[in-house]
């Protein structure tokens, strides 16, 4: 007669499996939520950097004036309004009409973006801007609406603030627009906390 032999784990074994699951949960789990963390930041950033890029290539292309505003319900612009709120790109004017920072007229509306996601705790501009909006001139460069100063830096954090991911790589972003329309996006933490409006 043959005997049976019944297989499965000792108790030592399932203990040591369990230690080892755990040590492996605990150390990756907190780099994962980092590294998602980081992704949302970079792709909120590239949302706003891409959108500056289509206003000034519209601008140039239709010779005509690109404004880029704050906009909650995607086809005006809001100055009680932020960026953080959601923003559109609209044709502000083809030449001789300046740009005012209102759709109105022949403006058409190119692109429409919702809001940015609630784990960017922090969005801000320059100070003592009322609507915030970046107008490109039909020459491609950036230019200021009469009477309502431009938005030329952003800066944007999350809860990490101005911890290093990194490699002096910062968990926020500064995005400065240069006068000729091409904005610059800073991540290494020396950079993002020495602009205009400090770190995160």
């Amino acid at each position: 007669m043959a005997k049976s032999r019944e297989t499965g784990l000792t108790l030592i074994e399932l203990m040591t499996t369990l230690l080892v699951m755990a040590i492996v949960l605990g150390i990756g789990v907190p780099a994962f939520t980092n590294i998602m963390a980081t992704n949302r930041m970079a792709a909120t950033v590239n949302k706003l950097v891409a959108t500056i890029h289509v206003a000034r290539a519209e601008a140039v292309k239709r010779q005509a004036n690109a404004t880029l505003c704050a906009s909650t319900d995607g086809a005006t612009c809001n100055a009680a309004a932020g960026l953080r709120d959601g923003w559109i790109v609209f044709i502000d004017g083809v030449e001789p009409i300046a740009a005012n920072g209102v759709v109105d007229g022949a403006d058409v509306v190119l692109q429409a973006q919702g809001a940015i996601p609630d784990s960017i705790t922090t969005f801000a501009v320059d100070p003592g801007v009322g609507l915030q909006y970046v107008s490109i001139a039909p020459t491609g460069f950036r230019q200021t609406i009469p009477g309502l100063p431009s938005v030329n830096n952003i800066l944007m954090c999350d809860d990490r603030g101005d911890e290093d991911t990194g490699g002096g790589v910062a968990a926020g972003r500064r995005i400065f627009v240069s006068p000729v329309g091409r904005p610059q996006v800073y991540r290494m933490q020396a950079e993002v906390q020495a602009g205009p409006l400090g770190g995160c």
